[in-house]
């Protein structure tokens, strides 16, 4: 969604109203940006690389701040499961539950 000037055409200012909520987190991908919270057309919360469409790196889980113990990837994911929130390692190859500290 956005605004717009109300002398439109004249004035052609927009802004966007709902500006993705940024993380502290870098990109595991490209290194160089940060992920950002997004909202799907359809509704549903998503994070990416604010670096979008140079690295296209997306994640539908929360990211967390953290090292997977066994591929040493730079990412980890919270989900909800029957045993309550756990995180798990955000590499598609590795995927392996996190033990609770």
């Amino acid at each position: 969604m956005f605004i717009g000037c109300s002398r439109y055409p004249e004035c052609e200012h927009t802004e966007l109203i709902d500006k993705p909520d940024e993380t502290a987190i870098a990109c595991p991908q490209c290194g160089q940006g940060h992920l950002v919270q997004r909202r799907s057309r359809f509704g549903k919360t998503f994070h990416s690389c604010d670096r979008y469409p140079d690295c296209q790196f997306v994640i539908n889980f929360k990211p967390v701040a953290g090292e997977c113990p066994e591929c040493h990837y730079p990412l980890l994911i919270e989900k909800k499961t029957a045993q309550g929130l756990r995180r798990f390692c955000a590499s598609k190859q590795c995927g392996k539950p996190i033990p609770a500290e």
